[in-house]
């Protein structure tokens, strides 16, 4: 049996339809979609569509608004996520040091995490107290996006990061002058340990990251603290980011008991 026939042996359609439609109104532009508008941007049957989203509604898993016609995530999906988190021990070990940096740099600082070959996502924060910058929980981001998606590609081998990059909108706008140039960038992430964005992926935005690692030296989590270009020169960040790059090192020794 080849690969592709054992993945379509355990193929369940319906399934596949409702985690596609959860994470399809999880997004800020499908956040409040018709029916319509969700069989088109998943690619569904809009009868098909129907039968799970009344399935959804009926679990609270989504909710329809009669009036406007639209569906959203549902109330369960924050009981489900918050026992997920819970259950998820390496987010509680990361609080601290989340604090941690959050009271040393006053910062917004988010906890970064892989969630499939191309997508990141913020799966903890803690506000910042000054200089603070809005970031969503749960929202997702390419792997190309800003100082932590830098963590993670800097640490792959030339192949993957070409591969991966590939996916990446923004490096795929850029020049292959501006292509050369963030290569380079991502070889200094890995020997310095952290990187930093001054208004490179959001206009008026710094992002400083570093990367958490696992037994295997391969980087699961990211560290990240963001705050406006207004308030620092981009020679202040320097010390922040060797602050935030030791602090993940200090979780990744007490994730992996090393």
């Amino acid at each position: 049996m080849t690969e592709t026939d054992g993945k379509k042996k355990y193929s369940v359609p319906a399934v596949e339809t409702s985690f596609k439609i959860l994470r399809l109104l999880s997004t800020d532009r499908f956040r409040e979609s018709t029916l319509t508008e969700i069989a088109n941007a998943i690619g569904a049957n809009p009868s098909t569509c129907f039968r799970v989203l009344h399935l959804l509604e009926e679990l609270s898993v989504v909710h329809y608004n009669k009036r406007t016609k639209r569906y959203t995530l549902g109330p369960y999906l924050v009981i489900l996520g918050e026992r997920a988190k819970e259950f998820m021990n390496y987010i509680t070990i990361c609080k601290p040091y989340l604090e941690k940096v959050r009271n040393r740099t006053g910062l917004t600082t988010v906890l970064i995490q892989k969630v499939n070959k191309t997508r990141l996502a913020s799966i903890d924060k803690i506000e910042g107290s000054e200089f603070s910058i809005n970031v969503s929980l749960g929202r997702r981001y390419g792997i190309g996006e800003g100082s932590f998606g830098m963590c993670f590609i800097a640490h792959l081998d030339a192949e993957k990061r070409a591969e991966l990059l590939q996916h990446s909108k923004i490096y795929q706008s850029k020049t292959d002058e501006e292509k050369a140039e963030y290569l380079k960038e991502l070889d200094k992430v890995r020997e310095q340990g952290y990187a930093i964005t001054y208004g490179d992926f959001t206009p008026g935005i710094f992002g400083l990251a570093a990367p958490i690692y696992s037994e295997e030296q391969d980087v699961i989590l990211a560290i990240s603290s963001f705050g406006s270009i207004a308030a620092f020169k981009k020679e202040q960040l320097v010390p922040m980011a060797e602050f935030i790059r030791d602090t993940a090192l200090e979780v990744s020794r007490k994730l992996t008991g090393y």
